[in-house]
């Protein structure tokens, strides 16, 4: 393949744009993330109560499972799963398997779970009920090494679980206002461009590789850039948001989309991940008594990313309902949308419809 060209390519905010009412007194409403201490998991007991362990397979004991008859035959040994509590075991069972993973440690177990002492933990751990499987013979009489075999697979699965809900940060449902003039700034783009490439990344809305894709983003007045030069993706949502701009422009009396070109980040709600959302749609509706300004999160996505990323759709549709501002007006309203992609695109109109049209 030839080597990918770099160019350096410029973004800048209109003219025309700057002398609008949005630019100079609106805003833009964007979250932090915050450290939580460690969102330690409360109670072990309910992790006991709500999590399944198992199933842990013992070896049979055997020299092998399946046994030949005089005939030739092979006979299959019985094998089976059963349920037990971990109260039966004895405690120098369990504080062996416990000394045997550095997990465990009680100063490095305070960090997670909500402790006072090493023997509540073992307390809480007791409680556990877990599946084993192995020969019938082998259940009816477990052996303290067995038991112990038992106790360090359910403590390796309890590390996985508890690490898996820990985290130290989390994004701040409470979002602040900042001037569009101070966010939203001409931007110089690094972006590497193979010519063998069909993709749109890095080529220019007036001039894509896809000629269905051209628009001449200079012309239109509510788009606040002089230009996009982002994946297809993204032109297909400016394609659509310009086939409807007649519609949005009767309800609206604003009607503002900003493509995100690193101008911010938003925080996941549950572990103070960063989005940077591709694109802000700004609506500003107005009544008899009073306006509205809606914030609009979207992202255009690939189709090979729409599981990858499914957390980043699950954040923004969380957001409606989540959050709290802080203005002078409460007239605004923040929503995410799913994801924009144009194999999918029906999924992504219909909900927008419903909201805005």
């Amino acid at each position: 393949m030839p080597p990918q060209e770099p160019k350096i390519l410029s973004l800048k905010v209109k003219e025309d744009i700057k002398k609008t009412d949005f630019w100079k007194n609106g805003f833009i409403f964007i979250n932090q993330r915050e450290k939580t201490g460690g969102l330690k998991i409360e109670s072990i007991s309910e992790i006991a109560q709500t999590k399944t362990y198992g199933p842990i397979r013992l070896k049979t004991g055997e020299v092998q499972e399946d046994m030949l008859f005089e005939n030739g035959g092979l006979q299959n040994q019985q094998i089976k799963t059963k349920q037990i509590e971990l109260e039966y075991f004895s405690e120098a069972v369990i504080r062996k398997a416990i000394a045997k993973n550095n997990f465990y440690r009680f100063n490095n177990l305070k960090k997670y779970l909500q402790l006072d002492s090493l023997n509540s933990f073992i307390e809480r751990f007791k409680k556990i009920e877990a599946y084993i499987t192995t020969s019938e013979k082998r259940l009816q009489g477990l052996t303290p090494n067995d038991k112990l075999e038992i106790c360090l697979a359910i403590l390796k699965q309890l590390e996985l679980y508890i690490k898996s809900e820990y985290t130290e940060y989390k994004g701040s449902r409470l979002f602040i206002p900042y001037s569009i003039s101070n966010i939203v700034k001409d931007k110089t783009l690094n972006i590497n461009i193979g010519d063998n490439s069909d993709q749109e990344m890095g080529h220019p809305m007036s001039d894509p590789r896809n000629v269905e894709l051209r628009l001449d983003l200079s012309k239109e007045d509510w788009y606040v850039y002089d230009e996009n030069y982002g994946t297809s993706e993204e032109k297909y949502f400016i394609r659509f948001i310009h086939g409807i701009i007649n519609k949005l422009k009767k309800r609206y009396i604003d009607v503002f989309l900003i493509r995100n070109a690193n101008l911010f980040k938003i925080y996941n709600f549950s572990d103070g991940h960063a989005i940077e959302p591709d694109f802000v749609l700004f609506l500003k509706e107005s009544g008899n008594d009073k306006w509205i300004q809606y914030q609009v999160f979207v992202e255009a996505k690939g189709t090979h990313l729409l599981e990858t990323d499914r957390w980043k759709e699950d954040f923004l549709k969380e957001i409606e309902g989540s959050y709290e501002i802080i203005a002078e007006d409460k007239n605004y309203k923040l929503i995410g949308m799913p994801f924009y992609n144009e194999a999918k695109k029906n999924d992504f109109i219909k909900v927008f419809k419903e909201k805005f049209l």
